[in-house]
C-alpha cells in the first residue's frame, strides 16, 4: 500500500501496541460511556477506541499490563500481554524487547493488520521495519524523548538509534509525537528527512478540574506538591535537599507533599526521618484520584524536578498543574515547556539551589506568583481542545492524503521572530561593554551589535543565542534584543546540539540564522519548516574521515530548499563550500568591508641592524591557531642567536601559553598583551617587523581579520599554508608561507624574510593590491536585511551576488537548472 494513499474505512484493521496500561479495564469503562476513574487525563486507549468506532475499524489492542488476560468481541481483540523481561537489565532486557517485538509482528500478521500503531517502549523501533516490508503502515506513537537530552548516549543506545534511523526516515507511514523536543530528535537522527510528524497534546475533561479550589496565599504553610514516581531520577531526593536548606535558613513556612509510589519511597522516608523533617517533607504514597484532587486543591505550586538521567516524556503533571491553576517549577528536561512556558518557572536541570530559589520567589513575591497563576488560566484551553488530542492526530494520519511533513500545532500568523545562533561572541556582554564606554576588541564588533539591534526594530522579536558564555541566562537587553547564553564554557565540555535546539524551540522562530556549521540545527529547521539562512564566519574543515562524513550530512542539509542562503565570510571559504557540494546559487560571499584604505601608509623597508626584531600575533590563543608552534619557533630563533621579541594580543585564559613560554625559556622574549582594542591593532602591527598568522589546517579559518589588518599596516606577513590563506596569499609575492604545524619551518621563514631586504619590501608593496582584491560588495548586515525583507527585488539582489548569479531561483526554493546550478555533496 502506498504511503500516500488513504486507508479505506472498510479495510481498516489496526494492531495497537498500547504500552503498559490495562486496556481491558479501560475498555470496560469506555463501553459504558465513562472515563477510566484511575486516570486524570483521557487515556490513549480510550481515544483509540473512539477512533476505531468512528472509522469502523477492527483492532487488536495489546498492552504489557502485568495481569495477563484476553477479551474480544466483533470489533476488538483486547489482550494484556506482559513483557516479563521488562524490568530486567543488560542482555535480558534487550532480549525481552526483541522477543516482545517479534510477538507483536506475528500478531499483526495473524490479525491481517494493514496498520500498526505502536507506543514508546513496546519494542525497538528498527524491528518494526519488518512490518513495513510486509505492507503494514506503521505509525510510531512517541511519548518520551528518544534519548536523554543532557546526558551522553551509551554505546548500545547510540547503536539502537542508528539502527532506527531508516525506520523513522522511510519505513514508517507517519509519526505521532507529544512534544517539539521529540519532533526535534526525530529530525536530528534522520538529518531532517523523517516521515511526516504530527504533534498532539494530552487530553483532559474540564470537569476534572472544575471543583479544584483556587490557591489561597493567605493560608500558611506554602505547599509544594510533587506527584509521580518516587525515584531518585525523578528528583525526589533533591526536594529533600531543598527542605534541608530551608530548615537551615529558618524557613518553616514551606512544606513538601509527595504523592506517588516507586522503588525509592522507603529510602526517601528513611532519609526524611533521619533529617528530622517528617513535618516538612510528607510522603503520602500512592493516592487515588479523589485524594490527588484534594492535595492539588490544597497546594500552591507544583514541582517537577526530573533529573537529566531520566528519559522524560510530556510529563502530564505539568499540564495538570496548569489546569489546576498552579504555577509549575521545572527544567527543560521536561519536554512540555514549549506549550506552558508562561506559567512555568524554569530552572537549569539538576540545579538544586535554583529550584529552591524559584520556590522562595513564588512564596515571597505575590505579584510574581499571581502573574504565573493568571498565565495558567490562559494556557488551559489547549488541553481541552479535541482537535489537539492524540485521537485527532491519529485520525488525521489514517484519513488524509499526505505527501510531505504533517502540520505542527497552530502557529501565530503574520509575525517575524528572528533567532540568531552563534558559537561564540557573547552578545549581552559585548553590549554591556559598549554601554560602559569600552572599545571594540575586534573590527566591526560595534557594527555587528548595531546591525542586530536594527533588525529588532523591524521584527516582532529578535533573539541571539550564544553557546560559549560563562553562565546560562535569558535576558531582554535595552536595545530590544533578547540575549540567551547557553552556559557552555570553552574547553570544559562540548556543545550538545539538542540543548541548543531546545533553546531554539522555545523561541518558536519564523526565521533562523545559524552562524555555526552544526548539522543538527539545520535538520531541525528542515523538519519544522523554519526559514533558515546559514551565515558562516569560518570555513568547513575536513581533515578526518569522521569530519568528512559529518560534512556530507551538513552539505545535504544546506542544499535543502528550507535553507535559503548560505553566507560565507570571504571568497576562499565560499569556494570551499562550493567544492564540497553546496549549490553555488545559494552561496553568497560576504565581508565586513574595512572602508578605510591603506593608501596613507607607505610601504615598509627592513630596519637596518636593529637590536631586536619585533614580531606580533593577534587573535585567539589556542593550539589549533598555531600559538604553540609560534612559541617553539621563537625558541628556535633564539637558539640560532637571532634576536627576536614577540608580542601576543589575545586572552590566555588558562595561562597555558605563558607556561609554555617559561618551559621554553623564552619568557623574556614574549609579551602577553591580553585582549586589546581594535584601535591598537594596526599601530602595533605597523611598529612590528613581521605579523605572524600560524593557523593549523584543523582550525576552521574564514579569512582572518588579522590578515586584513596586517595588509593595511603594510607590515609583511608570515603565514601558514592554511587552505583558506593560499587562495589569496602567495608565498614570496605578498607573504611568506610555511607548512602549518612546523615550528622549524616557521622559524626559517621568519629568518629568511628578516634577511632579505628586497623580498621584505616587495611583500610590503604588494599589500595594498592584495587588500583591494579582498574587498567584496556584500556586508554582513546586507545579508540580514535583504533576506528579512522577503521581496523579489532583494531575493534577486542576493542571487546576483551568489557564486552562480546566472542560475534562476524562485522564492520557494525551486530552481531552473542551468550548468553548475545543481551539485551533489562530496565526502571530501
Amino acid at each position: 500500500m502506498s504511503d500516500n494513499a488513504s486507508i479505506q474505512d472498510s479495510s481498516l484493521r489496526i494492531l495497537y501496541a498500547a504500552g503498559p496500561g490495562n486496556v481491558i479495564g479501560t475498555y470496560e469503562y469506555w463501553a459504558k460511556g465513562q472515563d477510566d476513574p484511575s486516570q486524570v487525563s483521557v487515556t490513549y486507549s480510550s481515544q483509540f477506541y473512539d477512533v476505531c468506532r468512528k472509522l469502523g475499524a477492527k483492532a487488536y489492542v495489546i498492552s504489557s499490563f502485568s495481569d495477563r488476560s484476553r477479551w474480544q468481541d466483533e470489533q476488538f481483540i483486547l489482550e494484556n500481554r506482559p513483557n516479563f523481561l521488562q524490568n530486567t537489565s543488560g542482555i535480558l532486557y534487550h532480549l525481552g524487547q526483541v522477543i516482545y517485538g517479534l510477538r507483536l509482528i506475528f500478531s499483526a500478521i495473524g490479525f491481517r493488520a494493514n496498520v500498526a500503531v505502536v507506543d514508546t517502549g513496546s519494542t525497538y523501533w528498527f524491528m518494526l521495519s519488518m512490518l513495513s516490508v510486509l505492507g503494514v503502515r506503521v505509525i510510531p506513537s512517541l511519548h518520551c524523548t528518544l534519548w536523554r537530552k543532557y546526558e551522553s548516549q551509551r554505546r548500545v543506545e547510540s547503536k539502537l538509534l542508528q539502527l532506527s534511523r531508516r525506520f523513522f526516515a522511510k519505513d514508517c507511514a507517519a509519526i505521532l509525537a507529544v512534544s517539539q523536543d521529540i519532533k526535534g530528535q526525530v529530525a536530528q537522527i534522520t538529518q531532517g528527512n523523517s516521515r511526516p510528524v504530527v504533534e498532539f497534546l494530552p487530553a483532559y475533561r474540564s470537569t476534572e478540574f472544575a471543583n479544584v479550589t483556587e490557591p489561597n496565599l493567605e493560608r500558611s504553610p506554602f505547599r509544594v506538591l510533587f506527584a509521580g514516581r518516587i525515584e531518585s531520577s525523578k528528583g525526589v531526593f533533591d526536594l529533600l535537599a531543598i527542605a534541608q536548606r530551608f530548615a537551615v535558613e529558618g524557613r518553616q513556612d514551606i512544606i513538601f507533599e509527595l504523592c506517588g509510589d516507586g522503588s525509592a519511597l522507603n529510602d526517601l522516608r528513611v532519609a526524611v526521618a533521619q533529617a528530622g523533617l517528617r513535618d516538612t517533607v510528607i510522603c503520602y504514597g500512592y493516592c487515588q484520584k479523589p485524594e490527588m484532587r484534594q492535595r492539588l486543591g490544597q497546594s500552591h505550586v507544583v514541582i517537577v524536578p526530573t533529573r537529566t538521567e531520566f528519559v522524560e516524556g510530556f510529563n502530564q503533571v505539568v499540564a495538570e498543574g496548569i489546569l489546576a491553576g498552579r504555577p509549575v517549577v521545572t527544567s527543560s528536561v521536561c519536554p512540555a515547556l514549549d506549550y506552558v512556558q508562561a506559567a512555568v518557572v524554569e530552572v537549569p536541570p539538576n540545579d538544586v539551589k535554583a529550584y529552591g530559589d524559584a520556590l522562595l520567589q513564588l512564596c515571597d513575591d505575590r505579584d510574581f506568583y499571581e502573574q504565573k497563576r493568571r498565565n495558567c488560566l490562559n494556557l488551559q484551553a489547549q488541553f481541552y481542545d479535541p482537535a489537539r488530542s492524540w485521537s485527532a492526530a491519529l485520525e488525521s494520519i489514517l484519513m488524509e492524503r499526505r505527501s510531505g511533513n504533517a502540520p505542527s500545532l497552530p502557529q501565530p500568523a503574520s509575525t517575524k521572530r528572528f533567532v540568531i545562533v552563534q558559537y561564540a561572541g557573547d552578545y549581552r556582554q559585548t553590549l554591556q561593554n559598549f554601554l560602559a564606554g569600552k572599545e571594540e576588541t575586534y573590527y566591526a564588533q560595534q557594527y555587528s551589535v548595531d546591525s542586530v539591534a536594527d533588525l529588532a526594530k523591524q521584527a516582532d522579536e529578535v533573539a541571539v543565542i550564544c553557546c560559549l558564555t560563562p553562565e546560562s541566562y535569558d535576558e531582554m537587553l535595552p536595545n530590544g534584543v533578547r540575549a540567551i547564553g547557553a552556559g557552555v564554557q570553552a574547553g570544559h565540555r562540548a556543545i550538545k546540539p539538542q540543548a541548543i535546539i531546545s533553546l531554539i524551540e522555545k523561541l518558536n522562530p519564523t526565521h533562523l540564522i545559524v552562524r555555526m556549521p552544526m548539522a543538527e540545527i539545520f535538520a531541525w529547521a528542515i523538519q519544522n519548516k523554519v526559514k533558515t539562512m546559514a551565515l558562516f564566519a569560518s570555513s568547513i574543515v575536513s581533515t578526518h574521515w569522521k569530519t568528512r562524513l559529518k560534512n556530507y550530512w551538513l552539505i545535504r542539509s544546506l542544499n535543502h530548499p528550507q535553507i535559503e542562503w548560505v553566507g560565507s565570510y570571504g571568497m576562499a571559504s565560499a569556494q570551499r563550500l562550493k567544492h564540497l557540494g553546496v549549490l553555488p546559487r545559494k552561496i553568497v560571499p560576504w565581508d565586513f568591508l574595512l572602508e578605510l584604505t591603506p593608501g596613507a601608509l607607505l610601504p615598509k623597508s627592513l630596519r637596518s641592524q636593529p637590536n631586536c626584531w619585533k614580531l606580533i600575533y593577534v587573535g585567539t590563543l589556542m593550539a589549533e591557531k598555531g600559538v604553540g608552534d609560534l612559541l617553539k619557533a621563537i625558541a628556535h630563533l633564539k637558539a640560532k642567536k637571532i634576536p627576536v621579541a614577540l608580542q601576543i594580543a589575545g586572552e590566555d585564559g588558562t595561562g597555558e601559553f605563558a607556561r609554555q613560554a617559561n618551559c621554553l625559556n623564552i619568557a623574556d622574549a614574549v609579551e602577553f598583551l591580553g585582549v586589546i582594542s581594535t584601535q591598537r591593532v594596526e599601530p602595533l602591527m605597523r611598529e612590528a617587523d613581521l605579523v605572524v598568522v600560524p593557523s593549523r589546517h584543523v582550525y576552521p579559518e574564514g579569512f582572518p581579520l588579522t590578515i586584513h589588518h596586517a595588509l593595511r599596516s603594510r607590515t609583511p606577513i608570515v603565514a601558514s599554508d592554511h587552505p583558506m590563506f593560499t587562495h589569496n596569499l602567495q608565498s614570496g609575492v605578498n607573504a611568506l608561507l610555511f607548512p602549518a604545524g612546523d615550528a622549524i619551518a616557521l622559524a626559517s621563514s621568519v629568518a629568511q624574510l628578516l634577511a632579505d631586504t628586497a623580498l621584505y619590501e616587495q611583500i610590503s608593496v604588494a599589500s595594498y593590491e592584495t587588500w583591494r582584491q579582498l574587498r567584496l560588495p556584500v556586508k554582513w548586515a546586507d545579508m540580514l536585511e535583504r533576506w528579512m525583507s522577503e521581496t523579489p527585488e532583494n531575493h534577486q539582489w542576493l542571487l546576483s551576488h551568489s557564486l552562480d548569479p546566472g542560475c534562476t531561483a524562485n522564492l520557494n526554493g525551486g530552481t531552473n537548472l542551468k550548468s553548475g546550478c545543481d551539485r551533489q555533496p562530496q565526502i571530501a
